[in-house]
């Protein structure tokens, strides 16, 4: 690699002076105490290799279970199920009074840790923490009531 640089004299006449960089290595010359060469690599080479999944299309999951209750009488107040990120209380991301089916479906999540509440009449049945979902994935979730 060459540079032209110019550069002008006393008599006004343009005069190219070229530069040209030194040769660069990539050892360094070390001189221990013993009279001892040592050259050492400083740009050493590394190779990584990334493999990328993306054959999936979909990164929601969902959540599928139904409430069975230990006795056959019917309840005398209709069973809410929330559903909440993690342990967080405070907003619940899903909410659904419960038909005589007793069953659920909470679609389109992602991935994470949740937590699912019945309660009745302001009065915590069950609570389920720690529900893992995963990409693409369909948990399916039996609560049984005592």
């Amino acid at each position: 690699m060459k540079i032209h640089r110019e550069h002008r004299a006393q008599d006004k006449k343009k005069i190219p002076i070229e530069i040209v960089p030194r040769d660069q290595t990539n050892t360094q010359e070390n001189l221990q105490d013993m009279d001892q060469n040592q050259n050492v690599d400083v740009k050493p080479a590394q190779f990584v290799s990334v493999t990328v999944n993306n054959q999936i299309e979909n990164y929601t999951g969902k959540i599928t279970g139904y409430v069975h209750k230990d006795t056959s009488e019917e309840h005398p107040y209709s069973i809410q199920i929330a559903l909440y990120f993690a342990n967080h209380r405070k907003y619940p991301i899903y909410q659904k009074v419960l038909d005589k089916n007793m069953d659920f479906v909470m679609e389109e999540l992602p991935p994470g840790f949740y937590m699912i509440e019945l309660s009745s009449k302001d009065k915590v049945l069950k609570r389920i923490p720690n529900i893992k979902v995963l990409p693409n994935q369909t948990v399916h979730q039996s609560i049984i009531l005592e």
